[in-house]
């Protein structure tokens, strides 16, 4: 037992003898085998080392970036050891990729765990807040619209006002999270701003209260006399909803059989590409080009196509847009444009032509990011550049809108005046109507005119013509006060909204002479 014991014993040193000479090697076999090669690839005549790592499709050097992050962390080590007052390194960390973040465009940003939940409210469900899509522009706080029926949209917020302070703060240097915390809260509760306007000498003060902002995006309606054949729909921002939302209003309005479709993307900031894309698919047969991105990474590079069988409508379509027209609004203009599915009238769009993809980080935040840029069917870029309407439109001032409108009753009147003397002469006498004017009045025919592809177009030679009156019945007029049951019918648009709207005149004039004046050349059945 004890030879047996010793020599196990003796085995045992054995082995570990031999374990403590050939363990060095064998960790030098180890390095030669894996570290040394690595090491090698490393080396690039004594300069810094070069790794190329795969990222999203692309080649990207990493040495500069290595460096340069080791700079970063130096810095942020400096502020968090020396600094005078102590400071939370994840706070410094969030403030250093918002810096980074925000000197590459308006809309890449960085948002942090508390608020990535909020990201998707406006284009999901409701929240408390005033009702204004905002942008930076110029480096100001910038309106791009008032949502429709919102606390904002009734206290009078119109696109482009600055908002120079909210709640007595000043908006210089201020984020776009920032802002949109500030202005949404507790509904019922008081919002300041201080806005500045073009047009307007002093700031302009404005309390609005916060409620509950619900984001129905499309209305629909057929307009009032003399184009009361012809259905608008309104579409203020792009959600989740609005697809199905324009899809029900457009088998609404066919239902009514219209002449014409007017539809109405003024001041509507955009929303959801995809959202855009099932719109177009209801005015273009399936498989048309609506849209395609270009980007610098290979996954950023996409097209998107209608995805219906067949068109929703064939009827005749004119779009309008202004200036506030932005990002989807400005996709479904270009599509409707390039596809001569119909007529842009109003203003050259905002020119948001970029795209953002989100980027969820390991702690909740994300960064959001400018990835690609969106391209008309016809190859157009729309960023920075917009949307150029067929037919330019602008919104005339209030004196210059009542001195329009004073014109076209004059014309109005006499359009019906001459209908009269007309059937007298036929009736072969020669009597005067009684009660009817013989006053006349000169005023000059011209009005605004508006470009159509290097022609002109006068504005109030067409309303001579469209306003002439078609009643059959000698001396008659009806009657200029609304029934109870229009005024009350959501789906009827008031002769009031109507003769505050010049470019919606101008675009349902137009829509109404398309028959006559060939459709400039647009195919408006494209849909079949």
């Amino acid at each position: 037992m004890r030879l047996f014991f010793t020599h196990d014993l003796m085995v045992s040193r054995a082995d570990r003898i031999v374990f403590k000479t050939l363990f060095p090697f064998t960790l030098f076999i180890l390095w030669c085998m894996f570290f040394l090669p690595a090491a090698m690839a490393l080396e690039n005549t004594g300069s810094a080392a070069r790794v190329s790592i795969q990222a999203e499709g692309t080649t990207v050097e990493n040495d500069d970036l290595k460096r340069d992050v080791h700079l970063m962390y130096r810095a942020l080590q400096l502020v968090h050891g020396k600094y005078r007052e102590a400071r939370p390194s994840r706070d410094l960390v969030y403030s250093a990729i918002r810096g980074m973040l925000q000197s590459l465009d308006p809309f890449t940003n960085f948002v942090e765990p508390k608020q990535s939940q909020e990201m998707g409210i406006r284009l999901k469900g409701e929240y408390g807040g005033l009702g204004i899509v905002i942008s930076m522009k110029d480096k100001q706080l910038t309106v791009i619209s008032p949502i429709d029926d919102t606390p904002a949209f009734q206290a009078g917020i119109r696109a482009l006002d600055r908002i120079l302070e909210i709640d007595g703060v000043s908006t210089r240097g201020i984020t776009m999270d920032q802002s949109l915390n500030s202005m949404r809260g507790v509904p019922g509760t008081v919002c300041k701003l201080l806005i500045g306007r073009d047009g307007s000498e002093k700031p302009i003060p404005y309390e609005i209260t916060r409620a509950i902002i619900k984001l129905r995006t499309v209305k629909w309606m057929m307009a009032s006399e003399p184009f009361d054949k012809i259905g608008v729909i309104r579409v203020s921002s792009f959600n989740g909803d609005t697809a199905t939302e324009f899809r029900e209003a457009v088998k609404a309005l066919s239902a009514l059989n219209p002449s014409g479709i007017v539809l109405d993307l003024r001041s509507n900031p955009g929303g959801l590409l995809s959202a855009a894309v099932d719109m177009v698919s209801c005015l273009l047969p399936h498989g048309k080009l609506v849209v395609y991105t270009r980007g610098r990474v290979l996954n950023a590079n996409a097209s998107y196509q209608t995805n219906v069988d067949e068109a929703v409508t064939r009827a005749p379509l004119v779009v309008l847009v202004n200036e506030s027209s932005a990002s989807a609004s400005e996709i479904v203009a270009g599509a409707v444009k390039d596809h001569n599915r119909g007529l842009l009238i109003g203003t050259r769009t905002f020119g948001k032509g970029s795209v953002q993809h989100i980027f969820p980080l390991f702690d909740g935040s994300s960064v959001v990011m400018t990835v690609a840029h969106y391209f008309t069917p016809g190859g157009t870029c729309i960023h920075e550049q917009g949307i150029e309407p067929h037919i330019t439109v602008h919104m005339p001032s209030e004196v210059e809108l009542k001195r329009i409108n004073e014109k076209e009753t004059y014309w109005s009147r006499r359009g019906r005046e001459e209908q009269r003397r007309l059937a007298l002469e036929k009736m072969g006498s020669g009597d005067k109507i009684a009660g009817e004017t013989t006053e006349s009045v000169r005023l000059s025919p011209e009005g605004v005119s508006t470009e159509v592809q290097g022609s002109e177009i006068s504005a109030a030679g067409v309303t001579e013509e469209s306003s002439i009156s078609t009643e059959s019945s000698v001396g008659t007029e009806k009657s200029a006060s609304v029934s109870a049951e229009e005024k009350s019918d959501p789906h009827k648009m008031k002769s009031e909204d109507l003769d505050k709207d010049y470019q919606m005149r101008r675009a349902l004039e137009l829509l109404r002479l398309m028959p006559q004046i060939g459709n400039l050349g647009f195919n408006a059945s494209e849909g079949k």
